[in-house]
């Protein structure tokens, strides 16, 4: 327990007199050069992972599929990822270099152009052969994951071992195995890194004791700015401006009620997280003119093409369901999901609607708790103080 007092943890009424914390105490830190070695282990382990787990890409070429499927979009791409490099073409066209403002053309809406200028440098560094383009994948997931560590052991509090456990089973989870194989899967990677930058620089504005009105402003603005560039390498990363939301919110309810000044901050920091939010997603679905997709086969996408709308949300809620069967038993995976391959959901009495029951009643109830134990952490520090 915490002692109070002086440096002998005596309080001021005298040796006896002491205040049990209801938290358990903090590991005693390691010693600087060891927990840098500790951490470069970690980091090389992880590296370790990924490579192992996906290193046989750079065997890929253009000969044994070394360009499959949609990565022959960064040939089509091809004028602005060769040194030609048409600059008003990347910002009119979408991450499968089709015109988005084409009337006659069929357009994805995707707006990737961080992650096409990645692309771009592979081939400045060695042309159009696939294996670097699959090599930078695997790198790039080891940096990911290396970065999944140090935010698990920084904002979530895990010691250092289980930051490396998490990390590892997210570089070598099967999941990943289309977002690192496929070299269009690299939108994915540059979003988490991006993503995960945003949360370290972040991280501190959703403690009130630790962030002052400034530095929680400076470090508002910077992680704004990444969120959006995350949202430039794929849309889902504007999401995040919803979660840092839920952040600040959770911040609140842990804080304090005597730190007034902290907390009008806070909330006004949630009010511009909201504005700006809703800003940049505006901002993203005028200039793209929709996010639906435009004059595309059916068969490629068949529930973003179905006409009935209640088949839409019951087939989008299956894929929910679906995402947390394959995170939880990798059994089965597909390199590609259109046609046929999961069927449409048309009737309520449908049984694999149970798989997004599951993971909803999972996503409530991971949130109940998140809140209970963000209001008991609030309620304990009241008491000490």
């Amino acid at each position: 327990g915490a002692l109070l007092g002086g440096d002998d943890g005596l309080g001021v009424a005298g040796a006896a007199k002491k205040t049990v914390s209801w938290r358990r105490p903090p590991p005693a830190p390691l010693p600087p050069l060891r927990w840098r070695a500790a951490t470069a282990l970690a980091c090389l382990l992880l590296l370790a992972a990924s490579l192992a787990a996906y290193w046989p890409v750079r065997l890929f070429n253009m000969q044994v599929g070394g360009f499959f499927m949609d990565d022959m979009m960064i040939q089509k791409n091809q004028v602005v990822v060769d040194s030609r490099m048409d600059w008003r073409r990347l910002w009119r066209t979408d991450y499968w270099g089709l015109e988005m403002f084409d009337p006659n053309t069929w357009t994805h809406k995707s707006f990737r152009p961080l992650v096409v200028l990645t692309f771009r440098w592979n081939y400045l560094l060695h042309g159009f052969n696939s294996a670097g383009f699959h090599v930078t994948n695997v790198l790039l997931h080891a940096c990911a994951s290396a970065q999944l560590a140090g935010f698990g052991h920084s904002a979530l509090g895990l010691p250092l071992l289980w930051s490396a456990a998490l990390a590892a089973l997210f570089a070598a989870h099967p999941v990943h195995s289309e977002s690192i194989c496929y070299v269009v899967g690299r939108a994915d990677i540059l979003c988490t890194q991006v993503l995960l930058l945003a949360c370290q620089v972040f991280r501190r504005c959703a403690v009130v004791e630790r962030c002052g009105a400034m530095e929680g402003w400076s470090r508002l603005a910077v992680s704004v700015l990444l969120v959006l560039a995350a949202g430039l390498c794929k849309e889902t990363g504007f999401t995040f401006f919803g979660l840092f939301v839920i952040w600040e919110v959770l911040g609140a309810l842990r804080s304090n009620r005597r730190a007034c000044g902290q907390d009008a901050s806070r909330w006004l920091r949630i009010l511009a997280l909201l504005a700006l939010g809703t800003a940049a997603c505006a901002a993203r679905v005028w200039y793209t003119a929709g996010t639906q997709i435009a004059r595309m086969d059916p068969y490629s996408n068949p529930v973003a093409a179905s006409d009935d709308r209640r088949t839409r949300l019951l087939s989008y809620a299956l894929v929910h369901g679906l995402y947390m069967k394959i995170l939880v038993w990798p059994i089965f995976l597909c390199y590609d999901y259109s046609m046929d391959a999961v069927p449409l959901v048309e009737a309520l009495g449908d049984q694999r609607l149970l798989l997004p029951l599951a993971a909803y009643l999972g996503f409530v109830q991971a949130a109940c708790v998140s809140l209970h134990r963000a209001r008991a952490q609030r309620s304990r520090a009241g008491r000490r103080r």
